[in-house]
């Protein structure tokens, strides 16, 4: 199984935010581009069952380098700099 998770750095803290859709988590991660907080959106893929799922949620406030996946895009804030 694939779900989408947004990380949003907004104040002092990054947040989490899962999706199930490629598309609601790109209108989501514009959404915070929009208002100007740094965010990242990745792919994850999700083990199959319960084993799978359980992993995903002890895992699930976990940052990018713990919790690995695809980058699928990020704001503009995180872009590497020219």
């Amino acid at each position: 199984m694939i779900v989408y998770r947004i990380q949003v750095y907004i104040g002092t803290e990054w947040l989490n935010i899962w999706s199930p859709r490629s598309a609601e988590a790109k209108r989501e991660l514009a959404t915070f581009e929009k208002a100007g907080h740094e965010a990242r959106l990745d792919q994850i893929e999700v083990g199959a069952g319960r084993e799978g799922l359980c992993r995903l949620l002890n895992l699930a406030d976990a940052n990018h380098m713990n919790l690995e996946g695809k980058l699928i895009a990020r704001t503009s804030q995180l872009e590497p700099k020219a």
